[in-house]
């Protein structure tokens, strides 16, 4: 299976009230996001993580933390990941073309008949980038608009992604052209 997920931004205590997550401290938020992915991810998946695995003063490492993920993890760089990573992926799977990165700010985008953006970084503050923009053919998988878990590829191409014209969270229900 193929998953996607960005901005864990694990150890980070000031990503709790900048993004509203429900979590009370930064140890608590480690805990949901490691256990959630680990439930989710069995080894022998592929998971392209689009940026910002963790951050602040007191963060550990980034060795630290790659070595708690499971799966087959294909790093893209993000604004606050050092040493890891490439800048972007394409990857094709049945009739479309995904196109990852972090920032989707960082590349110029045209929409066009079955090639999809996905991306991070956006968290959830920019209504131009709601959990899938039908209009921009992008896909914004910061965990909070996530439930803070992965994404199948399967559940994706399950939605339809052609007929949707906006779906604000993986939780909402998609408005359709």
């Amino acid at each position: 299976m193929i998953y996607f997920i960005g901005d864990l931004h694990l150890d980070h205590e000031n990503i709790i009230r900048y993004c509203d997550r429900p979590f009370p401290n930064a140890d608590a938020m480690n805990k949901v996001l490691i256990s959630n992915w680990k439930r989710a991810i069995k080894d022998y998946d592929i998971v392209y993580f689009l940026g910002d695995l963790a951050f602040g003063r007191h963060s550990r490492s980034t060795r630290y933390w790659r070595k708690q993920l499971t799966g087959k993890v294909i790093f893209i760089r993000g604004s606050h990941d050092r040493g890891i990573g490439r800048s972007k992926a394409t990857l094709k799977y049945g009739q479309y073309t995904f196109i990852m990165v972090h920032n989707p700010n960082d590349i110029e985008w045209t929409k066009k008949d079955n090639v999809w953006m996905i991306h991070g970084h956006t968290h959830n503050h920019n209504t131009n980038y709601p959990f899938i923009n039908g209009d921009r053919n992008t896909i914004n998988v910061s965990v909070e608009l996530t439930k803070y878990k992965p994404v199948s590829i399967d559940f994706l191409l399950g939605l339809n992604l052609d007929s949707i014209k906006r779906m604000d969270t993986i939780s909402s229900t998609p408005e359709r052209k």
